[in-house]
């Protein structure tokens, strides 16, 4: 299944649950796709539920956590507020969190290129499991710094608790 393939059929499994929802549709417009999904699962009471719509779930959720969105900032100083997800660790540090981890920021930077901006700030993504060993957080920093180089196109990087970066 593609990935809107998974937003449609979880959708469609969530609205055949309850006989409230048969008259409802699924849009056509993929945020408003998004708003429904995320509103059905936010009111689904707990209960057993079939393992392939778990299955389905994780993969769609996780490629969800990947994706970075970009809104104004309104009232904050800067144009845009670039959000995402890091990795949900549980247990120890994995080579598939920090792959996560990067993924976050790669998703980033190339959500800040396709808007033309020049500078981006970084607050540090989930660095509440990855500081915890400061080799990790300097790691994760250096990944930040990284990943900025590679796209070459953004003249200032800022980082909470280091200071100021200039790539140019």
């Amino acid at each position: 299944m593609t990935h809107k393939e998974q937003r449609v059929w979880l959708i469609q499994q969530l609205l055949k649950e309850e006989p409230i929802y048969k008259n409802y549709a699924v849009p056509e417009d993929e945020q408003e796709q998004k708003d429904l999904l995320r509103s059905l699962m936010n009111i689904r009471m707990p209960k057993s539920i079939s393992d392939e719509f778990v299955k389905v779930q994780n993969e769609y959720l996780q490629v969800e956590n990947e994706l970075a969105g970009i809104t104004p900032a309104y009232n904050l100083p800067g144009k845009y507020i670039i959000h995402t997800v890091g990795p949900i660790v549980q247990g120890r540090l994995t080579e598939e969190h920090c792959r996560l981890l990067a993924s976050c920021y790669r998703s980033c930077l190339e959500l800040a290129k396709e808007n033309h901006l020049t500078s981006i700030a970084f607050c540090c993504i989930s660095t509440g499991v990855f500081i915890d060993d400061r080799s990790i957080f300097y790691s994760h920093m250096d990944l930040c710094i990284l990943l900025v180089n590679t796209h070459n196109t953004f003249e200032m990087l800022y980082k909470n608790c280091l200071g100021c970066y200039n790539l140019a």
